[in-house]
């Protein structure tokens, strides 16, 4: 049987928010020398966020196919499909665990200098 077909189709759901987070490492490459922690967090979030979603959709996809073919019963291919989504939520948690941090764990510090250096001269930066 041929598994490119329904592998393909099952990807196309995903474009959009492949092409969402492709964005977001473009961005936090791009901010990656203004704010060195949080695109770094960002970028690993992202790229995490790909990953596990391909990953994910891929053994969703093909690996119930491949073991109906090799006789696996309905109660083990469902035990296979838990354990993917259990995994795919995990990385996912830690994924935005580390864009909350991205986002708002550099509030406490001081601003960033070539932020600070944009200010007009009599500014105040809490």
């Amino acid at each position: 049987m041929n598994y490119l077909l329904p592998a393909l189709f099952g990807l196309l759901a995903y474009i959009p928010v492949l092409g969402i987070w492709s964005i977001g490492c473009a961005l936090a490459l791009k901010n990656r020398k203004a704010f060195p922690q949080a695109a770094k967090a960002a970028l690993i979030a992202f790229v995490l966020l790909i990953v596990s979603q391909l990953c994910s959709a891929l053994v969703r996809i093909l690996l119930p196919l491949l073991m109906h073919d090799q006789g696996y019963s309905n109660t083990q291919i469902g035990y296979l499909a838990a354990a993917n989504n259990l995994l795919n939520i995990l990385l996912s948690a830690i994924a935005w665990v580390l864009i909350l941090a991205a986002i708002f764990g550099w509030r406490g510090q001081t601003a960033p200098t070539q932020v600070a250096q944009q200010l007009p001269p009599n500014s105040y930066v809490a």
